[in-house]
C-alpha cells in the first residue's frame, strides 16, 4: 500500500474523529466560538484537505530530490521563528506576508506575480478573519495595522 494512501487515511480518520469528538461540545457561532468551534472546523477542513490526496495516492510520486533537501526543512523552521520575533514589532500583516513569501519561496513555487498575490491575499484575508471577523487582538507593529 503506498504511503501516500496511509497516511491520507489517517489524516482523513483523525479530522473525521476530531470533527466527530468537538461537534458533542458546543460550538457557538462566529462573533461567539464555543469549546468545539475551532476543532470542529480545523478536523472538517483536515478532511477536505485530504480527500484530493486520497484520489491521487495511487500515482506515481513525481518529488525529486532537490525538493527534499534538509536545508529546506531548516530554513522552514528558521522561517518560523523569525517570524515570531519579528511579527511584533513589524505588525502582523506586513510579517505574515514576508513569511509566507519565504515560505513560498521554499516550496520552489516559481511564478512571482503569483507569490507577491497569493503572500498578500492570505495576510491579509487572514487578518480580516482574526482581527475584524473573531475580534482577535493582533500587534499592530510599525505601520498600525
Amino acid at each position: 500500500m503506498p504511503q501516500n494512501l496511509i497516511t491520507s487515511i489517517l489524516l482523513l480518520s483523525f479530522g473525521g474523529f476530531m470533527a466527530w469528538q468537538a461537534g458533542k461540545l458546543s460550538l457557538g457561532t462566529v462573533h461567539m466560538p464555543g469549546p468545539g468551534f475551532f476543532p470542529f472546523y480545523l478536523g472538517i477542513i483536515l478532511v477536505l484537505l485530504n480527500i484530493p490526496i486520497l484520489f491521487t495516492a495511487g500515482k506515481k510520486n513525481t518529488t525529486t530530490e532537490e525538493e527534499l533537501k534538509p536545508q529546506r526543512v531548516f530554513l522552514t523552521l528558521l522561517t518560523l521563528l523569525l517570524y515570531a520575533f519579528i511579527v511584533e514589532n513589524l505588525g502582523y500583516v506586513p510579517a505574515t506576508f514576508l513569511f509566507v513569501l519565504v515560505l513560498l519561496q521554499l516550496a520552489t513555487v516559481k511564478n512571482v506575480l503569483f507569490i507577491l498575490v497569493l503572500s498578500f491575499g492570505i495576510s491579509l484575508l487572514s487578518y480580516g478573519l482574526f482581527k475584524e471577523l473573531l475580534g482577535v487582538p493582533l500587534p499592530r507593529g510599525v505601520w498600525f495595522f
